[in-house]
């Protein structure tokens, strides 16, 4: 992941920190010196891993347990957002199904599209604005489905395509105020 150098300006958010790739995250950029604001559904977890993080490391960290399925969870932590800068902004809440889709539950499946594919366009529109006037910060996501995605253009905005990509993982950087490269998987794709 390539950010700006820790700051204590400057917040990296992860969403689903509470397990998995979410809280890996967090561990890794705790021990890079960012400072963190870490979002789950489970404020017992956040909270333990909170308590490790400022223990072992020494960061700031700020909880703000929440589901992304909901609408006005979402809109607190994008007013959170852009309350102050952010150095980053890594989408690690998610989940999937499996089955015959006929079979699954469609609300089930509407909360999937709803944190797997809203939040991480909601969240990402919210934060890139504040990052591309800065010149710097990373957003790497870590969705399932990603529906949008933001590609380099020759205008100096970047601009979305609804076209979905399908990647488990995907990572832009912003320099100025173009998206410079795209890492799919693990591989590095530059534009320069």
């Amino acid at each position: 992941m390539s950010l700006p150098q820790p700051n204590s300006d400057a917040t990296v958010v992860v969403t689903g920190a509470s397990s998995g790739i979410g809280t890996e995250l967090a561990r890794g950029l705790a021990r890079r010196g960012y400072p963190l604001l870490l979002t789950a559904r489970r404020r017992e977890r956040l909270s333990e891993l909170s308590d490790e993080l400022r223990a072992e490391h020494s960061v700031t960290v700020e909880v703000m347990p929440l589901d992304l399925r909901n609408r006005a969870a979402r809109a607190q932590l994008i007013d959170r957002i852009g309350s102050a800068p952010i150095a980053g902004l890594c989408n690690s809440a998610g989940f999937g199904t499996s089955g015959p889709f006929h079979r699954l539950p469609v609300q089930h499946e509407r909360e999937e599209i709803t944190v797997n594919a809203l939040a991480l366009m909601e969240l990402t529109h919210a934060a890139l604005p504040e990052m591309v006037d800065r010149g710097a910060g990373a957003l790497p996501a870590g969705s399932r489905q990603e529906v949008c995605y933001f590609q380099r253009c020759n205008s100096s905005t970047p601009r979305a395509s609804s076209r979905p990509l399908h990647r488990h993982r995907r990572f832009m950087l912003v320099r100025g105020s173009q998206i410079v490269f795209w890492v799919s998987g693990l591989r590095v794709q530059d534009d320069h």
